[in-house]
């Protein structure tokens, strides 16, 4: 042995063998927890909230796209339902809705010619009168001129009366306008509204028929169940070909905020926690090491343990639950457990 190792085994041989183990103890409980006395200490676990995924209506599950451990974003299609009889139904939907399309397109389109109809016998019929009455206004003026020459008898009686009776026969015709002339033509700037009204109830059924198919189509979207959250799948409580009720879940989804510890503190220190109050978080494993926290969140109440956080499960115990955010520790596992030193 080298002559500088012989202090050092003659310091060895002096020292107890009890204080060796004591000392050898400390250091691993130090490595342990990062210089967390566990006697001091609360259980924790890291975050975790749990998801479950269903159907809105029972049915059977078609098709999983996920496993367990997973990772998935919000979006991402985790399971299919059946979709064989929504599909018949959006069939006949889709049916419907092409034949009350084809009735408006139809009707609309009669609508229009009957208007165009109309709007050229009302132009003809006010063709017509204006015609009339210029006849009528020359027959005027001519029965003046014949009358003056019948009285000096310059032309015989017999023309006399051609010519009255064509007068007479132009102002019944006039005559027979009336006022009706002036209501006929009002109408014509109207048949656009006549039209629209006549046609209204063919876009009423349209537009029951496109409600109709946009209710049908969201149950087919919600026929793929997507998750609403980031995190992992932690279990598959459907397989395909099994039925699933309304809002039981197919897949569930777990997820947790990075960094974030849950504790339960003993009612009878629970008084002492502070919003804002220091903490430290250790892994109960060999060379886990621990991290600076801060307390975030304190409940106002106090309320019964969680089984996994009693000393002896079948004990109840109370106490304040306490939120704590680590600093710089992202890779905790949801649910993972912890001690905590407040």
């Amino acid at each position: 042995m080298p002559r500088w190792l012989e202090p050092l085994r003659t310091l060895a041989q002096r020292v107890p063998a009890w204080a060796v183990a004591g000392a050898a103890l400390a250091i691993v409980v130090a490595l342990s927890y990062g210089g967390l006395a566990i006697g001091t200490s609360f259980k924790g676990y890291a975050e975790s909230q749990s998801f479950g995924v269903g159907p809105l209506r029972a049915g059977r599950v078609k098709t999983l796209a996920v496993d367990v451990g997973w990772n998935v974003k919000p979006g991402d299609t985790l399971a299919t339902m059946e979709d064989d009889e929504i599909a018949a139904r959006l069939d006949r939907t889709r049916e419907e809705l092409s034949r009350v399309q084809a009735q408006l397109a139809t009707e609309a389109e009669s609508q229009a010619v009957n208007a165009e109809r109309e709007r050229i016998r009302l132009l003809l019929g006010r063709a017509d009168e204006q015609k009339d009455r210029a006849d009528l206004q020359e027959l005027s003026a001519q029965l003046q001129r014949v009358e003056a020459l019948a009285s000096e008898q310059l032309i015989p009686a017999t023309e006399l009366e051609s010519v009255r009776r064509r007068h007479a026969a132009a102002k019944a015709r006039v005559e027979s306008y009336g006022a009706a002339s002036d209501v006929s033509m009002t109408a014509l700037p109207a048949l656009p509204a006549s039209i629209a009204a006549r046609i209204e109830p063919f876009r009423a059924a349209v537009r029951a028929q496109e409600a109709q198919l946009r209710g049908m189509e969201s149950e087919v979207r919600d026929l793929v169940l997507r998750a609403s959250v980031q995190g992992a799948v932690s279990d598959l409580n459907k397989r395909p070909g099994e039925v699933a009720g309304a809002g039981v879940p197919v897949v569930t989804v777990v997820s947790a905020r990075k960094g974030y510890v849950v504790t339960w503190v003993p009612e009878s220190v629970a008084r002492g926690i502070q919003k804002g109050s220091a903490a430290r978080v250790a892994r109960p494993v060999l060379f886990g090491g621990s991290f600076h926290g801060i307390v975030i969140a304190v409940a106002p109440n106090l309320d019964e343990f969680p089984v996994r956080f009693r000393a002896a499960p079948a004990v109840p115990a109370w106490g304040r639950r306490v939120m704590i955010q680590v600093e710089g520790e992202s890779d905790l596992l949801p649910g993972e457990m912890l001690y905590v030193r407040l």
